[in-house]
């Protein structure tokens, strides 16, 4: 008992100072301050909706930023990153736009994931894995849609992923709204 009431007073202090070092950086105190303070409500069934309602937007607000953030730095890297893999000169251009077209989906695909992991925080995870089956028979419908029906080829692959990670992040956030 005594090696687990240490454990534990050793893991409390750390994330003490976890959240002393995170006050100085505003987005992973938020991030940080908020997940632990809804799972700690959550587990003693406190139902204080407004304050849990004002750290999800935290989360929602840092989730976006950098989704943003992402998906930009995404677009500029891809044709850099397919250099670094020495991809071959015949197959680049397609190779970089999959992975632009790809990028601008990282918002999409943070959301669905944040989003899922609120729900599952709450005790509900067959909503998401339920998402998560829909959007991928949306996903392969939308890839013979747009590469068979269309002819759009790689492009269409990867806009018919785009549109399947914004449809499992709309199903998300209608869920939790």
């Amino acid at each position: 008992e005594d090696i687990l009431a240490q454990a534990a007073a050793e893991h409390l202090y750390k994330n003490d100072r976890k959240d002393a070092a995170n006050r100085n950086h505003p987005v992973r105190h938020c991030m940080r301050q908020g997940h632990r303070q809804q799972q700690r409500r959550l587990a003693t069934g406190e139902t204080d909706g407004g304050e849990i309602l004002r750290q999800r937007l935290c989360l929602d607000e840092t989730t976006v930023i950098v989704g943003v953030l992402f998906t930009g730095l995404g677009l500029f890297v891809a044709p850099f990153m397919l250099a670094l893999m020495k991809t071959p000169a015949d197959v680049l251009p397609e190779s970089t736009a999959y992975l632009q077209i790809y990028f601008s989906g990282i918002l999409g695909l943070m959301v669905y994931n944040m989003g899922a992991g609120i729900l599952r925080a709450m005790g509900d995870s067959r909503r998401p894995l339920i998402f998560l089956v829909v959007t991928c028979f949306t996903n392969i419908v939308l890839d013979l849609i747009c590469v068979v029906v269309l002819r759009w080829g790689i492009a269409g692959a990867a806009i018919a992923t785009v549109l399947s990670q914004y449809i499992s992040a709309a199903l998300v956030a209608i869920t939790l709204c």
